[in-house]
């Protein structure tokens, strides 16, 4: 009897050391924007605790003076029919 109860209070002794109650730091979600569906997206995973995938602005082209390139006016006829965006192009020419 005297052996469970002396095994008994070194494990209760022990179990108090080695307790690591460390707290759950939930990560700042606020920092994303609910406005956009990607920013809903990233909030959601980050309330989850998962990892946000970072995402890169697309750049406009620019030539060597920094000034914005403009595209290309295509006529009505110089657009290809082989594709679909050239055939949707064809046909937002014709309308104008």
């Amino acid at each position: 009897m005297m052996k469970i109860l002396n095994i008994a209070i070194i494990l209760s002794v022990l179990s108090l050391f080695n307790s690591s109650a460390n707290g759950e730091t939930k990560p700042d979600c606020s920092q994303y924007s609910t406005k956009t569906l990607v920013g809903i997206i990233d909030k959601t995973r980050c309330l989850r605790g998962k990892p946000v995938k970072s995402r890169v602005k697309a750049e406009k082209s620019r030539d060597e003076s920094e000034e914005v390139i403009k595209k290309k006016e295509l006529a009505c006829h110089e657009y290809s029919t082989k594709t679909f965006t050239g055939l949707i192009g064809k046909l937002k020419c014709k309308r104008k």
